[in-house]
């Protein structure tokens, strides 16, 4: 990766600290100036960066399609591969649980082979259960 690509990179994390991600994702530090970047918003941004399309949404976006039913729908839509990258904090979200997400998921993932959610529902719930 060249210095114009983390320059890029940059420009477009401070963008997402002022658009649907807010603060708590991307900030400023106001004593020395570095931005800080969440480890799941760097990886989607690097994952942007070698792949082209990529799309991040907030879980409340995420759970009101699935509300909606149409969540199936959103991701099946994209005619490329389709990587849906959980924030390690997902579980402790309000709206939707994480057993209803990956139910929601369930038929999309037995049928394409263009769809992979990480963590995948094992390693989640694995997560969930450590001490």
């Amino acid at each position: 990766m060249n210095q114009e690509h983390i320059s890029n990179l940059i420009s477009e994390a401070e963008s997402l600290s002022t658009g649907d991600l807010g603060p708590r994702f991307v900030r400023k530090e106001r004593r020395r100036g570095q931005l800080l970047v969440h480890q799941s918003v760097a990886t989607m941004l690097l994952a942007k960066a070698n792949l082209g399309d990529v799309t991040i949404w907030m879980w409340d976006r995420v759970t009101e399609k699935a509300k909606k039913g149409k969540l199936q729908s959103e991701v099946l839509k994209k005619d490329s591969r389709v990587i849906i990258m959980l924030a390690s904090t997902v579980a402790e979200a309000p709206g939707l649980s994480l057993p209803s997400f990956y139910k929601e998921l369930r038929s999309v993932l037995a049928t394409s082979n263009t769809v992979s959610i990480f963590p995948s529902r094992t390693e989640s719930r694995w997560e969930n259960e450590k001490i």
